[in-house]
């Protein structure tokens, strides 16, 4: 397994030739500096960070704080979970993401959606374990058809549909993350976390906090497209209020805190409601 292969790359280029790495999540900055760079150069490796250019008030940003996905209280939120994110589709008819944890986590979705009297008010896709290339090409090519009934489409954090696709314009109206994606614990894992720790005493960072975080930077990357897409980001898990989650949090976030199923559709309600930049609401 390669820990660190940040002195080889550096090798490759430094006091040789410019390069350019490329990649649509780069933060938090410094991590991504020194898997590439190295870590403890006397130079530091200079960057400039630049801001989104799609207008922030295009992308809604929600943070449900109070209620933890965590393995142990799973059985206990599903429910209340599964109620938001419903609340949220509810408000505008479109096509929807909703990342889960597991697929494990996502058959307790299925099973708690096929026990609802109100399960007919939506189309629904499940991510599968296992899907060939065309099977793939047929979940995604369902968000092609919008506007007139709403998608619930259920993925894994992480997975297949979570990165390298684009579903701009009106194919995404919103995505649900639930979960701050941080890989199970493993002996690879461990050996990173021990690794990074006697190096820089960041263990846990490097082997769980960021890569879990660039999966829900990932699938929320699914929602603005353009300069002209619209739509929102539900972020639930009670570590999302934490302030190291918030400091990996994109500069363009403008994250807005719900608490409940009426904060949520009243969130929403506003948004959806409210004009595109330049234009202006016609009178009844």
């Amino acid at each position: 397994m390669c820990l660190d292969a940040s002195q080889k790359l550096s090798e490759s280029y430094l006091n040789r030739h410019a390069a350019v790495f490329f990649s649509a999540t780069l933060t938090p900055l410094p991590y991504y500096t020194g898997l590439l760079y190295g870590h403890r150069r006397h130079e530091k490796a200079e960057s400039l960070l630049l801001g989104s250019p799609f207008p922030p008030e295009n992308l809604l940003v929600m943070i449900c704080s109070n209620l933890s996905t965590r393995y142990r209280q799973r059985q206990e939120t599903i429910q209340a979970i599964l109620e938001m994110i419903l609340t949220a589709v509810r408000q505008k008819t479109g096509n929807y993401l909703v990342f889960l944890p597991s697929h494990a986590y996502l058959q307790m979705i299925r099973t708690l959606l096929r026990g609802r009297k109100d399960r007919d008010d939506f189309d629904y896709l499940f991510q599968l374990r296992t899907m060939d290339e065309k099977t793939r090409r047929n979940y995604l090519g369902r968000f092609d058809h919008f506007g007139k009934r709403t998608l619930l489409a259920f993925a894994v954090l992480g997975g297949v549909f979570s990165e390298g696709i684009d579903l701009s314009g009106e194919k995404l109206a919103g995505v649900a993350i639930v979960g701050v994606g941080l890989p199970q614990i493993c002996p690879e894992r461990e050996i990173m976390s021990q690794y990074f720790g006697q190096l820089l005493g960041s263990g846990y960072e490097y082997a769980y906090l960021f890569p879990g975080f660039n999966k829900v930077q990932q699938a929320a990357g699914r929602v603005i497209r353009s300069e002209s897409d619209r739509g929102f980001v539900l972020l639930i898990d009670d570590r999302y209020d934490q302030p190291v989650y918030r400091s990996l949090f994109p500069q363009e976030w403008q994250p807005r805190q719900v608490t409940s199923n009426e904060a949520v559709r009243e969130t929403l309600q506003d948004f959806w409601g409210s004009p595109l930049p330049g234009e202006q609401l016609q009178p009844d």
